[in-house]
């Protein structure tokens, strides 16, 4: 708003200025004719001077006498001069002096219609400027009230523009008062920043030090291992031969049992023939010495146990010398430290039980089982720490040894876990899917069921004793498990 009243105060001042010039060439151009007329009035009375003069100098030159009429025109008179003479002259110089004089009047007339004619001119043209000038003056009045109106308003902004100004300066000093406070509490932050910037600089060059040392270490341990990883896997190359060595020698065994047992079995036929001849000699010599001979002192009686017993002999000495023994196989294993072991194998020693002959009492039959514990299967597992060795009750329990000897050779607890650990109680293992369903070889379920001597005889009596882990009855699906303590209940 100011600043449209200072710029409309200035247009009226330079219209002010324009109207003053205006007013001012007006006079000048009035003082101007005003002049001429004057100088042609005096150019007027001067050529008369000059006439005056001439004469006079001619009077003088002459000695001749001036002389003054009514008229006031001069006659010169010359000395010594006759009265006719003198009128003569006076005659001529007064008709010369009328022709002059009217002359003179009709320039003067003329010049005097020509001036007439120039001041009316400037007459009207004087009474066109003083209308104008009266016509600015009017705008000029009205241009000076608006101006004394701008004024006063300009004055009432400057009053609010000051008074506004010293607010702002409050303010001014205010914020300057604030940002000096912000200031003292931005050096002293930049100074607590820069310290604790040292303090984790220092922190950080520790770590970076450390870190630096450490993988200077791990890159160590990585070469390490690298080289390492090169030998295993020559090793494995060679292992791998190794295994393909033992496969074949297992299938040439495997053929040799298989000969062996074709020729038990023609062996056991032949016996069998010769165990009906001798029950049919048996019976007719029964029937003819009925009255003379008992049937327990008969000597045919003890032929069969005796043949039984000889052929159970043989079997037993054919599986001392047939051990299958396998290598690089690793049971209930974990990680990688079992698949470095050089020689890790699992010998199965399998004794096939004969059939015996009717035992003796109890107490007779209690040694037998003691010397059937030191016969039986012995197992011995592969882990990553330690080998665990274990004895099996192969007549007592001759199914379920035997799924656990066929899931030890078929590899079923191959890098497995113990995934089930109670302490005091059982440590749960043979998983080897993760879902808890593993060991089924026979397909069908099978009873497991054990007579009541066996019962009472076998129980989880005390830490370190290997067990079956089914999912219910009469099932063969087979988990093992070891005690940690006593447990009869199980």
């Amino acid at each position: 708003m100011s600043e449209d009243l200072i710029s409309k105060e200035k247009k009226f001042h330079q219209l002010n200025k324009e109207l003053k010039q205006k007013a001012y060439n007006l006079v000048a151009k009035i003082d101007y004719a005003v002049n001429t007329y004057n100088n042609e009035c005096s150019v007027f009375n001067s050529r008369k001077y000059n006439n005056v003069n001439l004469t006079k100098e001619k009077t003088v030159f002459s000695n001749s006498i001036m002389m003054q009429t009514e008229s006031n025109f001069k006659v010169l008179v010359k000395q010594n001069s006759s009265l006719p003479q003198i009128f003569d002259q006076f005659s001529t110089l007064k008709s010369t002096l009328e022709s002059k004089k009217d002359n003179e009047n009709e320039v003067f007339k003329e010049r005097n219609l020509a001036n007439k004619t120039v001041l009316n001119f400037l007459k009207a043209k004087i009474d066109i400027l003083h209308n104008e000038l009266q016509s600015m003056q009017i705008e000029y009045k009205k241009k000076c009230d608006i101006c004394k109106n701008l004024d006063s308003e300009n004055k009432k902004v400057e009053i609010k523009l000051k008074a506004e100004i010293e607010s702002l300066k409050e303010i001014i000093t205010k914020l300057e008062n604030t940002n000096k406070e912000l200031q003292c509490q931005s050096q002293t932050l930049n100074t607590e920043n820069l310290t604790l910037k040292k303090k984790q600089m220092k922190i950080i060059d520790h770590q970076s030090n450390s870190y630096i040392t450490r993988l200077n270490r791990s890159l160590e341990n990585n070469d390490k291992l690298k080289n390492a990883l090169k030998n295993f896997e020559v090793e494995e190359k060679e292992l791998k031969t190794q295994i393909r060595k033992l496969q074949e020698d297992k299938k040439l065994t495997i053929n040799y049992l298989g000969k062996q047992l074709s020729e038990l079995i023609q062996v056991f036929k032949k016996q069998m023939l010769i165990v009906d001849n001798l029950k049919k000699q048996n019976t007719t010599l029964s029937s003819k010495i009925h009255k003379n001979y008992n049937i327990e002192q008969n000597p045919f009686s003890n032929i069969m146990p005796r043949t039984i017993v000889q052929e159970s002999e043989e079997v037993k000495d054919s599986s001392k010398t047939k051990t299958a023994a396998v290598k690089d196989f690793n049971l209930l294993s974990f990680g990688k430290e079992a698949e470095e072991d050089d020689e890790e194998s699992v010998i199965l020693n399998k004794k096939f039980s004969a059939v015996e002959p009717p035992g003796p009492p109890n107490k007779k039959r209690k040694k037998v089982c003691n010397s059937d514990w030191e016969s039986d299967d012995k197992v011995v597992m592969k882990a990553t720490v330690g080998d665990i060795e274990s004895e099996l009750w192969a007549k007592e329990t001759s199914r379920t040894s035997r799924n656990f000897i066929q899931l030890c050779m078929d590899g079923y607890w191959y890098n497995s876990i113990f995934h089930k650990i109670i302490k005091g109680f059982i440590t749960h293992g043979g998983d080897s899917t993760g879902i808890e369903e593993v060991g089924k070889i026979y397909g069908e379920p099978f009873k497991a069921r054990l007579h009541d001597n066996f019962r009472t005889r076998l129980r989880s009596c005390g830490r370190g004793l290997i067990a079956m882990a089914n999912a219910g009855e009469d099932d063969n699906g087979f988990q093992s498990y070891f005690t940690l303590s006593c447990t009869p209940y199980l």
